[in-house]
């Protein structure tokens, strides 16, 4: 629910506030893009005049998710306008998040939270603790109490509600002619708990000249963060392979609408921007990835037509399921066709041997025990059906087909397993995302499982093997496809992607995974893009920091084992060289726990 229907008298405009422009368009149209491009919301409901309809109108005419657009028209006061606004909703709501549309910055991120803590408490409300420091003061302006600044949080919208809950609140509000300050001040009054969502800073109300600069300014500082983050070659690169050459194509006007999400995700991973502190931070980019999620989540997870795939047969009822939403995993049914998954596995028979692992710290491919298959790689646009399948994958997940690694072709004999891995290089950067497609029906096992994510219903039933019943999987299906991340928008590991492949008890499995860097992946004589990796220490130990520059060199040499004392040290006095050492555990797992830092130091040294 947008609240559009103030008159914003502070501003000093000849029109309402809300409808000024900001850096080219209304402000009120920011938050409606913003939730339109949320799989979240079913329906929009705008609450304004009925003068105003047609800037809404006008901006519902250009999203590509064309979901119901209703108006409702405003009260006296905010409470007034939210009840109109509550009886447009359809029956069947399970939240309402009400939103003032002068707080253009919202994003997509801060209001799943607030949705996910709403739907478990009843209400909820985004905020941000006070910074300033707050008194008390009596009539006459004397300071009665400072307050203490932990506890106070000012309040931002949106504000969501459980529809029956708020309809409750205000028959109470008419009942005792209550005065209520805000949307959940309703539900406060039932007696209900309302849980405070932290959010941004950054998610000002526009309401004086001022805060039009400011906001103008946060946007610039976004939109600039997201130039940087995105070289033009790629980026004009990747925009070419989605719109296949045709800048007029329905295809490239859903890759323009999706490009800030891209370039917030790609900023994130290659470490480009700051993760936190900063309003050009992608916490703060125009659009969130997370909802967006590129054309997985824009096709809807019921259907998915045959943008990607021009020459696939609807009859296959091609579709895409949301197997994870957090940790942003899908499955696509059938999206290879038969023919393809057979001319891949023609291809790689000849050549099978067992692969390697490319380690997280060197960049370094090796043979191990970790994985117990047969494998190849084929070369990038080996032939015009490995291209072809590249560039849908290009299109599927926003990012230029540059930027992966040639198809590996797998074959699992039974009882062969695929366990957990690190990934990570310098060419290309990190891995950002994995399309893991499946060749053949395999008679039974062979799951790909995500162990960190419990099965949706607690148990996937006997049609799984034993090892998939209890975490989330899916099926080795030919021509399906799974999609799953490996850094999160904000930069850091997405550890609910971590995965394994059950053992083949019967048959055998063929599977090609299709790794997607962060950055250009060098094939051949290509210079490679170098991006400064993120490690799983990094992650994992922000604080633990080597204190000299050489210490790199001294671990390479062996000082780490020869020389304990200076290279690792003590809990009571820590070395130079912790993290060369590759000791940040030791010191940082346990803090707070003296007794067993020590024990653990002990038997270290």
């Amino acid at each position: 629910m947008l609240l559009a229907g103030g008159v914003g008298k502070r501003m000093g405009a000849s029109i309402p506030k809300q409808y000024l422009e900001l850096r080219g368009q209304p402000i009120a149209i920011f938050s409606m893009q913003t939730f339109a491009g949320m799989p979240e919301v079913g329906e929009i409901v705008v609450v304004c005049e009925p003068e105003w309809r047609d800037v809404f109108e006008a901006c519902y005419a250009r999203l590509p998710r064309k979901l119901p657009l209703k108006f409702a028209k405003p009260g006296a006061e905010r409470q007034d306008s939210v009840l109109s606004g509550l009886q447009a909703i359809q029956s069947s709501a399970q939240l309402v998040a009400i939103h003032d549309s002068a707080r253009p910055l919202v994003t997509a991120a801060d209001t799943l939270l607030c949705l996910r803590d709403a739907w478990e408490v009843g209400a909820a409300v985004l905020g941000v603790p006070v910074k300033p420091t707050i008194k008390e003061v009596d009539g006459d302006g004397m300071v009665v109490k400072t307050l203490k600044r932990a506890a106070l949080w000012e309040v931002q919208t949106p504000q969501v509600i459980r529809p029956a809950l708020l309809r409750e609140g205000f028959e109470l509000v008419a009942r005792e002619g209550l005065e209520v300050t805000d949307d959940v001040s309703i539900i406060e009054a039932l007696g209900k708990p309302v849980r405070i969502t932290s959010g941004s800073y950054t998610n000002i109300k526009v309401t004086t000249p001022d805060d039009m600069s400011v906001a103008e300014r946060f946007l610039e500082e976004a939109a600039a963060a997201a130039r940087r983050a995105i070289m033009p070659d790629p980026l004009e690169q990747a925009r070419l392979e989605y719109c296949e050459g045709d800048p007029s194509a329905k295809e490239c006007k859903v890759f323009d609408d999706q490009l800030p999400a891209a370039a917030a995700v790609v900023a994130a991973a290659a470490r480009r921007v700051p993760l936190q502190g900063s309003a050009a931070s992608p916490r703060t980019l125009l659009a969130d990835p997370t909802a967006t999620g590129g054309i997985a989540v824009a096709a809807g997870n019921e259907t998915a037509s045959c943008l990607l795939a021009p020459e696939c047969d609807p009859a296959r009822s091609p579709r895409i399921e949301t197997l994870q939403e957090e940790g942003r995993i899908f499955l696509y049914h059938n999206f290879l066709t038969d023919e393809e998954c057979d001319h891949i596995v023609r291809l790689a028979e000849p050549h099978l041997e067992r692969p390697g692992v490319v380690e997280t710290e060197t960049g370094k491919e090796d043979i191990s025990n970790v994985r117990t298959s047969k494998g190849m790689f084929l070369e990038r646009g080996q032939d015009p059906i490995i291209a072809g399948i590249e560039a849908r994958i290009a299109k599927w997940t926003l990012m230029p087909a540059g930027n992966g690694e040639g198809l590996q072709v797998l074959e699992y004999e039974g009882h062969y397993d695929y366990f957990f891995h690190k990934e990570g290089t310098e060419n290309g950067g990190n891995r950002y995302l994995t399309v893991l497609m499946y060749l053949n029906d395999v008679e039974e096992g062979g799951e790909t499982c995500f162990p960190n994510i419990p099965a949706p219903n607690g148990d996937n039933g006997p049609e799984f093997s034993d090892c998939a019943r209890k975490v989330l999987a899916a099926k080795p299906k030919k021509g399906n496809a799974v999609l799953f991340h490996s850094i999160k928008p904000n930069g850091e590991l997405e550890r609910l992607s971590l995965h394994t492949a059950c053992p083949v008890t019967k048959g055998i499995k063929w599977s090609t995974p299709k790794w997607v860097h962060v950055g250009h992946y060098a094939t051949g004589d290509e210079q490679p893009e170098r991006i400064e990796q993120v490690t799983e220490t990094d992650l994992a130990y922000p604080d633990c920091k080597d204190k000299d520059s050489a210490c790199d060199s001294w671990a390479g040499s062996g000082e780490c084992e020869g020389n304990v004392a200076f290279m690792i040290g003590t809990p009571s006095r820590p070395g130079h060289c912790i993290k060369a050492c590759g000791k940040c555990a030791l010191f940082y797992e346990y803090k707070g726990e003296e007794e067993a830092l020590e024990e653990a130091a002990a038997d270290e040294l």
